[in-house]
């Protein structure tokens, strides 16, 4: 019906944890080379090392920036993933239920109608006046 099974709705929170492994890694790899620009600042002249310093912290806010992205990516689709999941057995469930309900109510109806006892009383009579009234009733009194 178009809807992901499990398997394959974990298999993609497989790789999405993947994803995310590999963000971490290159952003510790950023950051290591970040470090090392740092120290090789360290020998030019103070205003230089402020530049740097800055571009640095850029970089690394970029960096962090980038990781918390991934990081609501995944959760968004985790979310989505399980939402999708409860919600197609939820719907699952209720449509069982109605048919079940459904079947009832038609074998029920199917009863009463096989019954001539209440076919009797539903079934339309000559008009007659009821003895508490002098109206008129299309069905027999019960």
């Amino acid at each position: 019906s178009g809807q992901p099974t499990v398997e394959q709705l974990q298999s993609e929170l497989q790789e999405q944890g993947q994803m995310l492994e590999q963000l971490t890694k290159a952003l510790d790899e950023k950051t290591r080379e970040v470090d090392t620009e740092s120290v090789k600042q360290q020998a030019i002249t103070a205003r230089e090392q402020a530049d740097a310093q800055v571009r640095v912290e850029l970089e690394r806010m970029k960096n962090e920036t980038d990781l918390a992205i991934a990081e609501m990516k995944v959760k968004a689709a985790e979310d989505k993933t399980v939402f999708e999941a409860e919600h197609k057995e939820s719907m699952t469930t209720d449509e069982q239920s109605h048919d079940r309900d459904m079947k009832t109510l038609d074998a029920a109806l199917t009863q009463a109608t096989k019954d001539p006892a209440i076919v009797s009383v539903v079934t339309p009579k000559k008009n007659k006046k009821t003895p508490e009234t002098s109206e008129e009733t299309p069905y027999a009194p019960v």
